[in-house]
């Protein structure tokens, strides 16, 4: 994949081989935009990271590497990681470790170190449509999965594609 030259996250220094086709989006937090062969862009997670060690404490209790890798990892889950605080999480208790959620939903910590359920808060602008048992069609198994979740109901994929299409 040729791509968008960045610099920090979400910050364009330059294109290879003409015009930016990244110059009109916008992704998400954790997000970066690159352009394939055809130089279309897309948003997909940052994966590269500085390999430099600055624990974080995220409100999903976990410890992470750095900020950048706990950002990946939240892009990755469909989750908004915050940092709680710089360093690692207590060695004490994990405040999600006794939390049992709920299917899709996952832990966050907020600032008062209170553990909560939530399912995920966004999906990817991707648009792949799959019919789901409930016989709705969902622009992606992501936002079926997120429908699922808000509704705490069990809907699964029936099949990739729009519903009136097996008809």
């Amino acid at each position: 994949m040729r791509g968008c030259v960045l610099g920090r996250e979400g910050e364009w220094v330059g294109v290879l081989g003409g015009e930016d086709p990244c110059e009109h989006m916008v992704c998400q937090k954790g997000e970066v935009c690159l352009a394939d062969d055809g130089r279309v862009p897309r948003c997909q997670c940052n994966s590269t990271c500085p390999s430099t060690l600055s624990p974080v404490c995220a409100s999903d209790g976990t410890t992470y590497s750095n900020e950048c890798t706990m950002n990946f990892e939240g892009c990755r889950r469909r989750e908004v990681l915050t940092i709680l605080y710089r360093g690692k999480c207590s060695s004490g208790m994990n405040p999600c470790g006794a939390l049992r959620c709920g299917s899709g939903q996952g832990c966050a910590v907020n600032q008062y170190g209170v553990a909560t359920c939530r399912c995920p808060s966004w999906c990817p602008p991707v648009v792949t449509p799959v019919c789901g048992s409930d016989g709705l069609t969902y622009d992606s198994r992501c936002h079926l999965e997120k429908e699922a979740c808000d509704l705490q109901r069990d809907i699964i994929v029936d099949f990739v594609g729009t519903c009136a299409s097996n008809i």
